[in-house]
């Protein structure tokens, strides 16, 4: 059986006449349905993981986000042996659409404080025990795992050459002390990792509700804070930048803010160098540039992040590596 036919005998177990019509791919094997639902009007989304992953860990976080009062598409239905979700559908309207169809600083500002009031009510839940219990640790295995994508991919996008081993040890070395460096900077809490505005869905109701949080890890509350406020793919005036890093860190202590700052430059740098390995991992692997549009921007945001941190050392690295200024292909 095929997938599309198991797919169709998924669905109809719970819809009679069902209409499935594709919306997308993302940088993952997961692939996105819209299902209506003909008899009662209605709209679902199947999600399907192509047996890729395992669908638990989004299953657990939906429903504990749904818990606290934040909106995160609601499983409906799951066949987690085929790799099969159908969940409560949020429509189209991401943030990003939303500013690109209507954009002022005052919708922006007011959508951002909206989203950094979701990361608020998450931290305030985040009770250590039962998180820990829920997802991993963002340990210094996996950040250095996800550093390294820079070295494996943009390296051989920039170089087109694979990165040598002692080069490949150095950069390690690097970054382990770096993160090492702000271990217990900052308090801990449920971690996001992919919090931007293309993740973020405006409601009906102008409530905000949000995608792709299946990697959650238990980590530093300044990643999803650095994650939504130095975007990949779009620019923030900064004047709003400024204003809402102060609404974000209003509920912490006041001198704690220069530490956590400090932190965030740390895993901003981080997140940057291994958005620019995993958006040259897509041109590569897939053959497809569409990502690459977007290397500009990541590299003025990593070499801000360096120099704010003073990680001159990795400055060095990458500039003596000539990877600051690559030739986009």
């Amino acid at each position: 059986m095929n997938n599309s036919q198991k797919q169709s005998d998924f669905v109809k177990q719970y819809i009679k006449k069902p209409e499935i019509i594709f919306l997308k791919s993302d940088m993952s094997p997961r692939s996105y349905y819209r299902v209506h639902d003909t008899d009662k009007n209605q709209s679902f989304v199947l999600m399907d993981a192509n047996l890729s992953e395992d669908l638990n860990p989004f299953v657990r976080l939906s429903r504990y986000l749904n818990d606290i009062q934040i909106r995160a598409p609601k499983v409906i239905e799951q066949d987690l042996e085929n790799g099969f979700l159908l969940l409560e559908d949020f429509g189209d309207n991401t943030l990003t659409k939303k500013f690109q169809t209507e954009s002022s600083i005052k919708i922006e500002q007011n959508l951002f404080e909206k989203s950094f009031d979701i990361l608020h009510k998450i931290y305030e839940n985040s009770s250590q025990n039962f998180i820990r219990n829920l997802v991993p640790d963002y340990s210094l295995d996996l950040y250095i795992k996800e550093v390294n994508v820079f070295i494996e991919y943009y390296f051989k996008y920039c170089r087109t050459k694979d990165i040598p081993a002692d080069l490949a040890q150095i950069w390690k070395n690097l970054w382990t002390a770096a993160l090492n460096s702000i271990e217990d900077f900052t308090p801990r809490t449920l971690v996001l990792r992919d919090y931007h505005v293309d993740n973020l869905m405006l409601l009906n109701n102008n409530d905000i509700g949000v995608l792709d949080f299946q990697d959650g890890v238990y980590g530093s509350v300044m990643y999803d804070y650095i994650s939504l406020i130095e975007d990949a793919r779009r620019d923030l005036n900064p004047d709003l930048k400024s204003h809402l890093t102060k609404y974000f860190l209003k509920i912490f202590d006041k001198k704690h803010h220069q530490d956590y700052l400090h932190a965030s430059d740390i895993l901003g740098a981080g997140r940057h160098a291994k958005i620019l390995g995993v958006f040259t991992r897509y041109a590569i692997l897939h053959n497809n540039p569409e990502k690459l549009c977007h290397l500009p921007r990541i590299i003025e945001h990593l070499k801000q992040a360096l120099e704010r941190s003073e990680l001159k050392e990795i400055q060095y690295f990458i500039k003596d590596q000539g990877l600051f200024l690559p030739t986009l292909k």
